[in-house]
């Protein structure tokens, strides 16, 4: 049976960073996992105004691109991972899949999410080609 974790409540921190981009951490503390910490596995993360207390205002931290194609996600190591927005409402919402190379059962594993940067807001062959 294939497992679903959607990191919801789970949102630590926004901030903004150089070249008016936005940043924010995402964790995943939900995640028990019978000590088992699994591989190459797909999370839906939600951006919604405030989720989880998070401050996170769509409207005036808003993707540069109305579908959130200059979204990144990072894992703890700088890597870039791959992603597939399901849904976009620009101003609303944006619902993505997010394929992290590792989760970890004790709930430590996180990505850095990042945005509006308009010197990197080409869309990457992952985030249309259903690699994720």
């Amino acid at each position: 049976m294939k497992k679903m974790l959607t990191a919801l409540a789970a949102i630590v921190l926004v901030l903004a960073t150089a070249h008016g981009a936005n940043r924010m951490r995402i964790t995943f503390p939900g995640y028990d996992g019978n000590r088992e910490t699994l591989t190459n596995f797909p999370v839906l993360v939600v951006f919604e105004d405030n989720i989880g207390g998070s401050g996170l205002n769509l409207k005036t931290n808003p993707f540069l691109d109305g579908d959130g194609l200059d979204l990144r996600f990072h894992d703890e190591g700088g890597f870039e991972l791959p992603y597939e927005v399901e849904a976009c409402e620009p101003g609303v919402s944006l619902h993505a899949w997010v394929k992290l190379r590792t989760l970890k059962f004790d709930g430590s594993s996180h990505v850095i999410a990042s945005w509006g940067d308009p010197s990197d807001c080409d869309p990457k062959a992952y985030s249309t080609n259903g690699a994720v």
